[in-house]
């Protein structure tokens, strides 16, 4: 939908070339609109207390917990940008396999369901 909409001129499907200060900036501003800010305030929380690593921590967290078979610690790290220290960051890499079910965790897919291998977009 899109890029039905707004097309794809160079291939990207995000504008910009850094997708961290274009995630913060969009998230900032959602943090404060008024009703954004009442949500907050009913759980005892005010827009500064959500950043960038907020949404990487939970996702983080629903992907290790969602089944005892899941996708490894190093996947959920190297996904969420998370440096692995020592050996790790030697000898432990990004695998797209381990990237893609990952990928299929945070975006709420049950696990346990054929849509569960469905394929990513292609662009």
């Amino acid at each position: 939908m899109y890029a039905a909409v707004l097309g794809i001129d160079d291939s990207k499907i995000f504008p910009g070339g850094n997708q961290y200060d274009r995630f913060s900036k969009i998230l900032k501003r959602v943090m404060q609109e008024d009703e954004m800010k009442v949500l907050l305030e009913n759980e005892g929380l005010v827009p500064s207390d959500i950043g960038t690593h907020s949404a990487r921590k939970r996702s983080a967290t629903f992907v290790s917990s969602c089944s005892n078979g899941g996708p490894s610690a190093a996947a959920i790290c190297i996904r969420a940008g998370w440096k692995l220290p020592g050996v790790q960051d030697t000898y432990i890499r990004y695998e797209s396999a381990g990237d893609r079910i990952v990928g299929r965790y945070v975006t709420g897919l049950p696990f346990d369901d054929t849509g569960f291998a469905i394929l990513p977009p292609f662009f």
